[in-house]
């Protein structure tokens, strides 16, 4: 992923994850409550049970931002978001970003714990601890 205003590169692959050569590590959240929690927009919830699902996790973390848009994905692999939880995603909007947060210790995948190749709702979280537990919250 491009930054091209500040001149950031970020690089995921199986064996870890680097913004212009520098490694990546996510950071260990505790639980959602000390959570920094981003979307891109509340408006991708476009139906009452993703609304309702998005509204129940965000509501118990510590801070909720909105925006970044991909970037977001990668403050989560350079440790300085701990969630994200997105929905109405196409393939191309997250296959990008997957290597980058896996390769910097992250979980990304879809509300069900299935692959997030296929886009659609998404939960990313740097903690895979923490990620099991939104994935649970969000399956319901």
């Amino acid at each position: 992923m491009n930054q091209p205003f500040t001149g950031e590169r970020y690089i995921g692959t199986p064996h870890g994850a680097w913004l212009n050569g520098t490694t990546l590590r996510t950071r260990s959240c505790q639980g959602l409550s000390s959570a920094t929690l981003m979307c891109t927009t509340p408006d991708m919830f476009n139906t009452p049970v993703l609304r309702n699902a998005f509204q129940s996790v965000a509501s118990q973390a510590q801070l909720v931002r909105f925006g970044g848009d991909c970037y977001a994905y990668c403050m989560l692999a350079s440790g300085f978001v701990d969630v994200i939880i997105e929905a109405s995603l196409q393939p191309y909007d997250v296959q990008a970003l997957i290597p980058i947060v896996e390769g910097a210790g992250g979980e990304i995948t879809a509300w069900d714990g299935s692959t997030a190749q296929h886009g659609g709702a998404i939960v990313a979280c740097g903690d895979p601890a923490l990620h099991a537990q939104l994935v649970e919250l969000l399956r319901g």
